[in-house]
This record gives structure tokens, C-alpha cells and sequence, in this order.
């Protein structure tokens, strides 16, 4: 059976690249298999060998890293060179994923279908620190008062991630008094039980809102 290759580019938010000095790079099956332990003893020496010849200033090593296990490349130098990783792998289906040492760490993960001889180009997009704590408030006020976390701590959370996020938190109030207008009429339950989320996370912000003016 002849192999496919997955060309990985790492990228910033405005899709320019992201050149690091380390990268550690996760490619699973979408059976959930790593894939350093589908390759056999040959391919994984050829493949380090091909990163070593990519990136000779580099370290390449394949192994456990961050709780999972990633072809990692270092470069000794400390050069911020890393962008493009070349990977020879079965036909099939895959999730991806990088994490880049500094900043916020890991990339949105990905999913691909590379054909036998062919070339899958995938782009993985590590996201600024403010985008991901912006995008966990809503979920995290979603599901707090589900796992019964102390309404203080709640707050305390909001705010620091609000602080981290750098926007006002009126923006993700906007965001749920929208989602309980389009949805306060409808009577399913799971219609139901968002509007209840949202009215939740409108009262955490409020009272974060409350204090904040109080401090002030």
C-alpha cells in the first residue's frame, strides 16, 4: 500500500505563519489512535530522518509529550524557524493538532482524509490567548451552574477571563440576551434549558458588573 503525505503549515489568526522554535505535533486517526504507534520501526526512522534533513539546526524526537504523543522538533539554536511540518502517514482519515511552546500553546485541531499518493495540506491556526478566553466564558458559564461550582468562584472566573480576554464583558451579555430572545417562546426542553443558561450567565456578569462599579 503506498503512503500519503500531510503537509502542515502552523499559522496565526490572520493566517500568516507561526514560526516557533519548538513544535510538538499530534496526529491521531479518527479512531483515535496516535499515529506514532501505527507507523512501523522503518517509517518512524524514515520520518525523523526527514525532519532532521527539513530542519538541521533541529532536535526531532517522537514520543510522549503533554500528556499524549507528539513528533516533537526543537530547534537547539532557539531560532524561531518551525512552520512547516512534511509527514508521510497511511491513507485514511486524521485530527490534528500543534502545540508551540510559549504563547497560548495549542492550535485548533483539524480533521483531514488523505487518498493513497496523495498530498493533504492542512493549516492549523494557534489562536491568540484573548481569542480562547473570550470563547470559554459563554461554555463555561453554561455548564458552572450544572456542576454546581460555588456561585463566588464562578464570578472570580468570569471576571479573570473577561480581564484576559481584554473586551467588555457587555459583549458576552449581548451575546445572551440573543440567545434568549430567539429562543424565551420556545417550550423544548433543551430551548428551555439554554434560555436558563443564559439568564444564569446574564446574572453572573451583572453582579461581577455591580461590583466593578462599586470598586470604582
Amino acid at each position: 500500500m503506498g503512503m500519503a503525505k500531510l503537509n502542515v503549515w502552523i499559522r496565526n489568526e490572520d493566517c500568516s505563519l507561526n514560526n516557533a522554535w519548538m513544535a510538538d505535533l499530534e496526529i491521531k486517526t479518527c479512531t483515535g489512535k496516535n499515529l506514532i504507534d501505527v507507523l512501523t520501526e522503518p517509517d518512524l526512522k524514515k520520518l525523523q530522518e526527514q525532519l532532521e534533513k527539513a530542519y538541521p539546526d533541529a532536535k526531532v524526537t517522537l514520543g510522549s509529550a503533554y500528556g499524549t504523543k507528539t513528533i516533537k522538533i526543537k530547534d537547539e539554536t532557539y531560532n524561531e524557524t518551525i512552520n512547516n511540518i512534511l509527514v508521510n502517514v497511511p491513507p485514511g482519515c486524521y485530527v490534528i493538532r500543534v502545540h508551540v511552546c510559549g504563547g497560548n500553546e495549542w492550535s485548533c485541531r483539524t480533521m483531514v482524509i488523505v487518498s493513497c499518493e496523495k498530498v493533504a495540506c492542512v493549516n492549523l491556526i494557534v489562536p491568540e490567548a484573548e481569542t480562547c478566553a473570550y470563547e470559554l466564558i459563554g461554555p463555561y458559564l453554561n455548564f458552572a451552574e450544572l456542576e454546581q461550582i460555588p456561585l463566588d468562584q464562578v464570578k472570580l472566573t468570569v471576571d479573570a477571563l473577561g480581564r484576559l480576554a481584554k473586551i467588555p464583558l457587555e459583549n458576552v451579555a449581548k451575546d445572551f440576551d440573543e440567545r434568549i430572545e430567539l429562543l424565551k417562546d420556545d417550550r423544548k426542553p433543551r430551548a428551555v434549558e439554554i434560555v436558563k443558561q443564559a439568564r444564569f450567565g446574564l446574572k453572573v456578569i451583572k453582579d461581577i458588573q455591580l461590583k466593578s462599579k462599586r470598586r470604582a
